[in-house]
C-alpha cells in the first residue's frame, strides 16, 4: 500500500504529474481505458462538490467506476490505515479528502 500525501510531493513528483496530464490532453482517446475494470472508493466531504465531481467525472473518462462514501464513514474506532488495509482486498485505489487537506491513497495500483 502507497500512502500519498499530496502535501509531501516533491517539485519532481509534481511536474511528473503535470506530464502525464499534458499527455492524456494531447489525445485523450489513447487514455479512455486505463482505468477499465478498476472501481475506486472515494472519501469526500459534501461540501467538496467541485472537487468531488471533477474526480468522478476524471475517473469514469479514463474508463473506470467509483463508488463514493462520505469521511464520516471513517469515523471509527479503526485506524484509517486498517480500513484501507481491508478495502485494498476489494478496491485498488481509494482517494480520501478531509479538512482541505488532500490525501490520495493507492492502494496496489500495479497487480
Amino acid at each position: 500500500m502507497n500512502l500519498v500525501n499530496i502535501s509531501k510531493l516533491t517539485k519532481d513528483d509534481i511536474e511528473e504529474i503535470f506530464a502525464i496530464t499534458d499527455k492524456i490532453k494531447e489525445n485523450p482517446n489513447r487514455f479512455t481505458q486505463c482505468l477499465n475494470g478498476l472501481c475506486i472508493v472515494l472519501f469526500f466531504p459534501e461540501t467538496s462538490i467541485r472537487t468531488r465531481l471533477t474526480f468522478k467525472k476524471g475517473i469514469s473518462n479514463l474508463g473506470g467506476k467509483s463508488v463514493l462514501f462520505p469521511p464520516s464513514t471513517l469515523d471509527k474506532k479503526e485506524k484509517t490505515e486498517d480500513v484501507m488495509k481491508y478495502l485494498v482486498k476489494y478496491y485498488r485505489i481509494c482517494i480520501h479528502l478531509e479538512n482541505c487537506q488532500r490525501t490520495m491513497t493507492h492502494l496496489n495500483i500495479l497487480s
